[in-house]
């Protein structure tokens, strides 16, 4: 789910969790097995639904014209 970074600190607080850095996700996306093309949702479009839609349709083309689907255990990153 993208969130702006306050938020995202909010929830990891109430749930008494950490949020990755950098560089545990720069590590992350080196490792994992499927890199896809990151499409980041710019800043203040981070609220609007139809816009998460279109970014989840985009990422299952992605994986579709790939050949993957979300089901295998390999590591996909870039995504969100």
């Amino acid at each position: 789910m993208p969130l702006i970074p306050s938020t995202a600190q909010y929830i990891a607080d109430k749930l008494n969790c950490s949020l990755p850095t950098r560089k545990i996700i720069d590590i992350i996306y080196n490792q994992a097995e499927v890199k896809l093309k990151p499409q980041p949702i710019p800043p203040p479009k981070l609220d609007n639904p139809s816009l998460f839609k279109q970014h989840t349709n985009s990422i299952k083309q992605q994986l579709t014209q790939m050949k993957l689907d979300r089901s295998s255990n390999n590591i996909i990153s870039g995504h969100k």
